[in-house]
């Protein structure tokens, strides 16, 4: 009968080439302070090092950050002690907005999270479905999908933008978003404007028509997707 195949390349043995791996080998863990055969040890080091201290120091900034702001807020007279006591849809919001900003390094991202709390916070209420599902667009979207939206909802107040439309007498208002974005091929935008459109931010109004100059700047965001950079945006 057949001995098994090993399905691993074999380690490098005697020699030359194999006494070389095994020295640098060893020296590497040594440069990490690790011990070969404790196994256990080492999984225990880099989840320490790699992932454990950078996600603490994330959420520590994150704390930090949001913490300010609303001491912020308290001390101009915006935001009382009360507001904040026993505002359960504002400890709902902060919830999550804490778990989403675990997940990312965007800080496009986690500002716009930090802008749902405080905005909570303030008294911006809303439907508990709506506003679930704008906690869920947050986490979900890039930080290309929020620039798109925003620049969506007043194109002409968008220099690059309105800067591109002036340069084209008649085109597609999509090829007028690449150029003033200056960056994401047509195939990313394409994708952000159908997520956009899917989620009912957009007017529905096909950017892939040809048009004029002028009417490339039209604003394209629907009444959810104004409510939504509200929600997102630094109050006033």
């Amino acid at each position: 009968m057949n001995k098994p195949r090993d399905p691993l390349p074999p380690y490098p043995g005697k020699g030359d080439a194999g006494d070389a791996f095994h020295e640098g080998h060893k020296l590497t863990l040594q440069a990490l302070d690790l011990v070969v055969p404790m196994t256990g040890t080492i999984a225990s080091k880099v989840i320490e090092h790699f992932i454990g201290s950078p996600l603490q120091a994330r959420r520590d900034a994150w704390f930090t950050d949001l913490g300010g702001r609303i001491a912020g807020l308290l001390e101009k007279g915006v935001l009382t002690e009360a507001d904040l006591a026993g505002n359960e849809e504002f400890v709902s919001v902060v919830a999550d907005a804490t778990a989403a900003a675990m997940r990312t390094h965007h800080e496009a991202k986690r500002e716009a999270l930090a802008n749902a709390a405080i905005n909570t916070a303030i008294g911006v209420t809303m439907d508990e479905v709506v506003r679930a599902s704008f906690m869920a667009y947050i986490e979900r979207y890039s930080p290309l999908h929020l620039e798109v939206l925003r620049i969506l909802a007043n194109p002409g107040a968008h220099e690059r933008m309105s800067a591109a439309a002036k340069k084209v007498y008649i085109g597609s208002s999509v090829t007028v978003l690449i150029e003033a974005l200056n960056g994401p091929t047509e195939d990313v935008v394409a994708r952000v404007l159908r997520d956009l459109d899917s989620d009912g931010l957009t007017n529905g109004s096909a950017m892939g028509a040809m048009a004029t100059g002028g009417s490339m700047l039209d604003k394209r965001t629907s009444s959810i997707g104004d409510a939504f950079l509200r929600f997102i945006s630094t109050p006033a």
